[in-house]
């Protein structure tokens, strides 16, 4: 069973209505039984259980894939069969197929689509999904505000889209239309994308990045832009989710925080396994740092900047997390009894708690039923939960 809450104005809840915000979980129909869903800036994308592509939500520049530009309540089909992942940007959409092989469709005035600009829509937007050109045996996806990433089987990654702020980790500092390597990075197993600024993690549980450093969230540093891939001073990472301007961790030791910082969690991967070790994770550490204007960084006090290295302990300390995500300037964890906690930015309801003021410290959602959460997903503003 699958549950939406938050931000709806375009129908990305896929509850077959639009409204400002959805406060609270609510149960979501659908005609398919749906094992994965990433959200963009208004949109949604979802996988289903035979890897069929689903799509609600924002549609002005056809981010879709549907072959038009309405916006689509419900989710819908899209006839993409042999689909691994999906991921959305603001306004475009990155899907990864089975063999290895990467689509896109939407927005493209900021070359985010990875490919040639064909197309005779302003600004070369695409409403059909469309393979990103010099893309073979990708693993896995990310999508920022107008920027992409991939990584492929031999831990190589490869970015495009916009790069003003270094984003792309590459030379350049102009925006770039077909995929390109990143020099000087190795046995990648994952890659997040926050607003102007990425993050991969090595086989070695090591943490890159590069991009917007405005609040920190690559270096304390007062560089504002970070150009090419930097180690940031933590290890044992496991997951990382990037927001806008903020930085979630799971990691899988306390030895492995910057100054033995007190936060509490498990490592999983989406499909619950640990990425490090390749077992099932059953505990870790959660740790946050980058812009903490709406206490989307779990941490006590007023700082609206927390540096990777600060001395605070997190709010989430005693908490045992199997999966922590970041929003736009939210976030969503789940914990090992399948409890789903909130907190950040809370405009649209995004926090799922009833209200629309934003929520200082992780706070319990409670759900219209009694079923064990298993699995959460975010959007730029809104959320899922599944249950089991």
């Amino acid at each position: 069973m699958l549950f939406g809450w938050g931000a709806n104005s375009h129908g990305q809840l896929g509850l077959g209505h639009k409204s400002e915000q959805e406060n609270r979980p609510k149960h979501v129909n659908c005609s398919t039984v749906l094992c994965q869903v990433s959200g963009g800036g208004g949109h949604t994308l979802a996988v289903d259980k035979d890897g069929t592509l689903f799509v609600c939500g924002w549609n002005r520049f056809g981010q879709l894939g549907l072959g038009h530009t309405e916006d689509v309540t419900v989710f819908t089909c899209t006839g993409v069969r042999g689909v691994k992942a999906a991921v959305g940007g603001w306004d475009f959409s990155i899907v990864l197929l089975e063999d290895g092989r990467v689509l896109s469709a939407g927005a493209n005035k900021y070359l985010q689509l990875g490919v040639k600009d064909k197309s005779d829509k302003v600004g070369g937007a695409c409403d059909v999904l469309t393979e990103v050109e010099g893309l073979r045996d990708i693993v896995e996806v990310a999508a920022g505000l107008r920027h992409a990433a991939a990584v492929d089987k031999d831990g190589r990654l490869f970015t495009w889209g916009l790069g003003s702020k270094g984003q792309l980790g590459r030379h350049t500092r102009g925006d770039v239309d077909l995929p390109g390597p990143v020099e000087g990075l190795q046995n990648i197993v994952s890659v997040s994308c926050g607003q102007y600024f990425t993050l991969v993690i090595t086989r070695e549980g090591n943490l890159f990045g590069f991009g917007q450093n405005k609040f920190c969230q690559i270096s304390k540093s007062c560089e504002k832009s970070i150009f090419l891939p930097r180690q940031l001073a933590i290890s044992g990472v496991a997951s990382v989710s990037c927001g806008w301007t903020h930085v979630s961790t799971l990691s899988s030791s306390l030895d492995h925080i910057p100054g033995g910082i007190s936060s509490g969690g498990t490592s999983t991967t989406d499909s619950g396994d640990d990425q490090t070790t390749g077992g099932r994770s059953i505990g870790g550490l959660y740790h946050a740092w980058g812009r903490n204007n709406y206490h989307q960084c779990a941490q006590a006090g007023k700082e609206t900047i927390v540096a990777l290295d600060q001395q605070k302990g997190s709010l989430l300390a005693d908490q045992l997390v199997r999966k922590v995500l970041s929003g736009s300037e939210h976030c969503l964890c789940l914990d090992v009894e399948g409890k789903v906690f909130a907190w950040g930015w809370n405009e649209h309801g995004n926090c799922g708690t009833g209200t629309t003021e934003d929520i200082p410290e992780p706070t319990q959602i409670e759900f219209p039923s009694s079923h064990y959460i298993c699995d959460i997903f975010v959007g730029s503003a809104h959320c899922f939960a599944m249950s089991d």
